[in-house]
């Protein structure tokens, strides 16, 4: 349910030359996000297994302290960010296709028809955006390990450690706190390894559903962020030389408006994600900090909840930066135009191609957070600041 194979989804080595987004589409293939309508049931069984196995024992059965109780409520929303980011995606399958279309047109007319400085740049950075995609599955990966993994042998060495006193009673540790179905998963060795083989792979399907949000939104915003580049190069290369203008000039305009096209279509398809993602990124923040104030000591639950501490910052901070970028590279498009030609002995048609080009790229584009604010390093700073507010909120209730 979890994995998938080289024969059914290949996992690529390198982008194709020609077209883009390989790895976004084939982790997109595994929950069935892109392909038929009929695809889209694939993400039904996991979604079904995941309240049986996670949601009702989180929901309606109590935790056995104060503890408990805030660790249990920070993971739920960790998996919910997950989880409703993917069915995010889903309801704007239609146009995450329609942008990857066009990104992938995109693409491979720059590889046809580009001078070969423009091909160049081009390649280098299509290699460097699925390197980096690849670089985020693989530590996703590492992570949700090491997640499963430290319980069970926290739980061994535990056991190995009182093995030989009888009269001392231990608790197994769990990857995921929660009372499931009031069964002494902590102290049955059956039980306990029942609920693991469950649980463990819960946290594999979050981490697949982790790992489609960030690659999807990380390879659309990048590849937005290169084409607003190759406008730039093909503007300066223009302005250097003087042959056949007009013709080239209409070729970038042209370019230059399929890029903005593709910039709001990234911020329809992403905006109710990233708002998601930032608000629930408060809310997991402010309880996981509040969890590590109380916390009995450096156990299992703390080293756990840390990862998605860290995994929760770093995938918040990731979309702030490309939202910086993004909004900084439509802007310098406007800059390149203004700096790169000698207007005295431009004509009045290629003038006003210019000053159109100039005024289109004064439009602010970039990731929003349900098109209420913009995503950046600022904007970043501010969801830090009104965590640690939350914070000493509830560290005081309590």
């Amino acid at each position: 349910m979890f994995f998938w194979s080289r024969k059914t989804v290949p996992f690529p080595n390198e982008p194709e030359r020609v077209g883009a987004l390989p790895l976004a589409m084939r982790v997109q293939m595994v929950l069935g996000i892109s392909g038929t309508p009929k695809d889209r049931y694939r993400f039904a069984p996991p979604i079904l297994c995941f309240i049986v196995i996670n949601v009702i024992p989180k929901v309606f059965f109590k935790y056995v302290n104060l503890q408990s109780t805030i660790l249990g409520m920070a993971e739920f929303c960790f998996q919910l960010n997950a989880l409703i980011g993917v069915a995010l995606l889903m309801v704007k399958n239609e146009e995450l296709k329609l942008l990857m279309k066009q990104l992938e047109e995109f693409a491979a007319n720059g590889f046809r028809h580009s001078p070969p400085n423009i091909i160049l740049h081009l390649e280098f950075n299509q290699m460097h955006i699925h390197k980096h995609a690849i670089g985020i599955c693989k530590m996703l990966f590492y992570a949700v390990n090491f997640f499963n993994v430290m319980p069970i042998v926290s739980s061994l060495w535990t056991y190995y450690y009182f093995r030989h006193h009888q009269n001392t009673t231990f608790e197994f540790s769990i990857p995921i706190e929660m009372n499931f179905y009031n069964w002494d998963i902590k102290n049955s060795v059956v039980k306990y390894t029942f609920f693991e083989v469950l649980i463990n792979g819960i946290n594999y399907l979050i981490a697949v559903s982790v790992a489609l949000k960030s690659v999807t939104v990380y390879s659309l915003s990048k590849y937005c962020i290169l084409y607003f580049q190759l406008v730039g190069l093909e503007l300066e290369t223009l302005a250097q030389d003087s042959s056949d203008w007009p013709q080239q000039l209409k070729s970038i305009v042209r370019k230059h408006q399929t890029a903005h096209d593709c910039a709001k279509l990234l911020e329809t398809v992403t905006a109710p994600l990233l708002l998601l993602q930032l608000s629930l990124c408060v809310a997991m923040c402010s309880i996981m900090l509040l969890f590590f104030t109380i916390s009995n000591g450096f156990g299992t639950q703390f080293m756990n909840l840390f990862i998605l501490f860290v995994v929760t910052i770093t995938e918040s901070f990731m979309y702030c930066i490309l939202g910086d970028q993004l909004s900084s590279e439509g802007l310098r498009v406007a800059q390149t135009v203004y700096g790169s030609f000698s207007w005295e002995n431009v004509s009045a048609s290629m003038m006003k191609q210019l000053q159109f080009m100039m005024l289109q790229a004064q439009q602010p584009i970039g990731l929003t957070g349900g098109k209420f604010f913009f995503l950046s390093v600022e904007q970043f700073g501010k969801i830090i600041k009104t965590t640690y507010s939350i914070f000493l909120v509830l560290k005081d209730a309590i």
